[in-house]
């Protein structure tokens, strides 16, 4: 099963899955706000139901994980802490590699492969709130991933340039020079 399976069955309804966005990610934003982020993921639940998913052809799959938080106690021991995060990622299932998926594009999104157990084990609507989430973590628009991939890039040349001039101290590297 796909991701674009799951946006095409009846079960999955998007005000279901806005309340279930508002209780993991949002409940401290006011009337006004929850508002304009409604507007903003229906028009990208909408979306995403008009694109046609990439089939790349690659064993690979979107994970949802709980990840607790830990800490070193006194006597070095690593403890898990009750505090955690939601770990959305991709899988390549031949390497066992885990990737950060927050600036692929959407149609590849759609067309990777879902865990039918995380769906069992959270719910079919706060498994979504999740990938909602996480695919407009940069933004609303496809455009703001690819602005966001340019100015990264732009800072990964910006840090090359440094590296290549043997007279730039790197002691006293400032944000700007990023």
């Amino acid at each position: 099963m796909i991701l674009r399976d799951l946006l095409d069955e009846d079960e999955v309804e998007f005000d279901d899955i806005f309340f279930q966005l508002k209780e993991l990610y949002y409940e401290d934003k006011n009337e006004e706000e929850l508002q304009n982020l409604k507007a903003n993921y229906f028009k990208v639940f909408n979306k995403l139901k008009s694109i046609k998913p990439d089939i790349d052809g690659e064993n690979f799959c979107i994970s949802i994980d709980k990840v607790f938080e830990w800490e070193i106690d006194e006597n070095d021991q690593v403890i898990e802490t009750e505090e955690f995060y939601w770990n959305v990622h991709g899988i390549n299932r031949d390497t066992k590699e885990s990737y950060a998926i927050e600036f692929d594009s959407w149609n590849k999104w759609l067309g990777w492969d879902i865990i039918r157990e995380q769906i069992k084990e959270l719910g079919k609507n706060i498994y979504m709130a999740h990938i909602l989430w996480e695919m407009t973590y940069v933004g609303f628009e496809e455009d703001d991933i690819k602005d966001a991939i340019k100015e990264l890039k732009s800072q990964i040349d910006n840090i090359k340039e440094k590296l290549e001039d043997k007279s730039f101290n790197f002691n006293e590297l400032e944000d700007e020079d990023i």
